[in-house]
């Protein structure tokens, strides 16, 4: 019998906590009381308006860090790298500067 790598057996519960997650927000969301809970199997929504946060703390101060910006939208330093990234592979932000000393400016569309 082959017994399974640790890293396989947790990607299989984290898996299943996902899919018991869902299940609990369709839940709650069916009766009324889930309201703020996203049902998206993809993340698309929950994406959309992270963005849209970072888009408009970085309007009204484009000195803000990295960790300033994962305080205010409760997500992960990576989390924010990740969508920063993104918004400016789509042209939505560019740096100016240096990493430390620099700023971020909104381009307007």
């Amino acid at each position: 019998m082959r017994k399974e790598s640790e890293t396989i057996e947790f990607k299989r519960s984290t898996a299943e906590l996902k899919d018991a997650v869902i299940a609990v927000a369709a839940m709650l969301n069916k009766h009324g009381q889930g309201e703020g809970f996203e049902n998206k199997a993809d993340g698309r929504e929950t994406r959309e308006k992270t963005r849209e946060k970072i888009l408009r703390l970085i309007r009204e101060n484009p000195m803000i860090t990295t960790s300033e910006l994962a305080k205010e939208i409760e997500v992960t330093p990576k989390g924010v790298e990740w969508n920063l990234k993104k918004l400016k592979n789509e042209g939505h932000i560019k740096r100016v500067g240096s990493d430390k000393g620099g700023h971020w400016e909104t381009v307007m569309e």
